[in-house]
């Protein structure tokens, strides 16, 4: 929130304007003669004025704390750790995981702590946020704003001395950003996938009309198919995504693009002429599979959550009834102490959830 409210505060210059024809409007009034009022007027003047006051403010109550950099270090781990499985589904939660991970390192480098140095110390893996940096270049701040996630490595006191081991500040196209390249897997994706949902759902009319219901491996296999449909809606949403903020950062110009007038506007730049014929098909047949597969979706909805809701309820009895039994039996025995505290915690899950 504060990396977003800095950056808005950096990029709009509308807010600056509205609050000097405020305080004219003001001081034309005279609302502001008290010296409570006009001290407030500065502050905020101040705070408007300076580039990145909330994160620079921010940074130094951070070094004041021992050991802030080791709690940083962990949020960076974790959101590494759910890159790495995979573990959002929609393209907000994928990309505030990047811009967790470029802030949390901003933070990190400063007079007390020295990310590099920590990465020597394999508490942080540099070239692995590299990698993700250099995959993903461009994410959505707010709106139709964007903000390149190399930013917040250039940033930062100790880059220069160390520029050379970033790859993701070079300014080249990814190949993430390559609809064309991504549109024929996506069609596998997708016929595939289809053809799976369809033979699912002939299934399903079938088992209606049988008296016994679904067993627990096919309710495991209906989760695990509606999740894996989640997570293709939102592959396909963020390579759409992706690449028109791509497009939005690197607008094209008349050399690039001969249709491209000298006179047009930078919007224009960005959008209507930055964009081929043959992306501009596959932009709409990707949103077209999206919206196709969300209503087939759509209709076995009552179905997926059914089977989500049964396969949760076993996956819990398992764990309490299996995976926790030996162990709780053996503390008991034994006389823990610490025991006595959890079980009824794991009682109370049992009887919630049981």
């Amino acid at each position: 929130m504060f990396a977003v409210l800095d950056a808005l505060k950096n990029m709009k210059s509308s807010v600056k304007n509205d609050y000097a024809q405020y305080r004219r409007a003001a001081g034309f009034l005279k609302k502001m003669a008290d010296p409570q009022s006009i001290q407030e007027s500065q502050n905020l003047s101040m705070v408007l004025a300076n580039h990145d006051k909330i994160t620079n403010t921010l940074k130094e109550k951070l070094e004041t704390i021992p050991g802030y950099e080791e709690i940083l270090a962990d949020v960076i781990n974790i959101c590494l750790t759910y890159l790495d499985t995979r573990m959002y589904v929609t393209p907000e939660e994928k990309h505030v995981l990047f811009k967790v991970m470029g802030f949390g390192l901003y933070l990190m480098d400063g007079s007390q702590s020295n990310i590099y140095k920590l990465d020597s110390k394999k508490r942080i893996s540099l070239s692995k946020i590299d990698k993700y940096f250099k995959q993903l270049q461009v994410v959505t701040l707010f709106g139709d704003m964007q903000i390149p996630l190399y930013s917040y490595i250039t940033k930062s006191p100790h880059y220069e001395e160390n520029k050379s081991r970033w790859t993701c500040t070079a300014t080249n196209n990814s190949p993430s950003y390559n609809i064309l390249e991504q549109l024929q897997p996506i069609r596998e994706e997708h016929t595939k996938y289809i053809s799976e949902l369809a033979r699912h759902s002939n299934e399903v009319v079938t088992t209606a009309q049988k008296d016994s219901p679904r067993t627990d491996e096919e309710n495991k296999e209906l989760c695990d198919l509606a999740l894996r449909g989640v997570q293709l809606l939102s592959s396909w949403t963020v390579q759409l995504m992706e690449l028109y903020s791509w497009k939005l950062v690197h607008p094209t110009d008349n050399f690039s693009n001969k249709d491209c007038p000298k006179e047009a506007e930078e919007y224009e730049r960005a959008t209507r002429y930055n964009y081929d014929t043959d992306e501009k098909f596959a932009f709409v047949e990707v949103i077209a599979m999206i919206k196709g597969l969300q209503l087939l979706m759509s209709r076995m909805e009552s179905v997926f959550n059914e089977a989500i809701r049964r396969n949760i309820y076993a996956d819990l009895q398992d764990f309490v009834q299996i995976v926790l039994r030996e162990p709780l039996r053996q503390t008991v025995k034994k006389k823990k102490t610490l025991i006595k505290r959890s079980v009824p915690l794991v009682f109370c899950l049992f009887v919630c959830y049981g």
